[in-house]
């Protein structure tokens, strides 16, 4: 099954900042690049299979419950990053 089908988009729901901005100081944090240089490309809501959000590591266990979440895409000059979070963005993985 592949992730995409293994998540629920829910349509017409905006991002919240707290969560645009998990994602952002996240990346700053990455590349040693200001937080306001990455800019939101698109949004879903989606509920997560897991509480790892579908992105477990090896050995690592997640709490096995759904989590209502988002896939957030992030765009700076040519480059692309795609996260999943929680509903707050307190829980964030990168996919890619």
């Amino acid at each position: 099954m592949s992730e995409e089908s293994q998540s629920q988009v829910k349509e017409n729901q905006q991002l919240p900042a707290s969560v645009l901005k998990a994602v952002q100081n996240d990346l700053s944090k990455q590349t040693n690049l200001p937080a306001e240089e990455f800019k939101l490309m698109n949004a879903t809501h989606e509920s997560w299979t897991d509480g790892c959000l579908g992105l477990a590591k090896p050995d690592e266990m997640c709490s096995q419950a759904l989590i209502d979440g988002w896939r957030v895409v992030i765009t700076r000059e040519k480059q692309t990053w795609v996260y999943r979070t929680d509903t707050n963005g307190r829980v964030i993985r990168q996919e890619n």
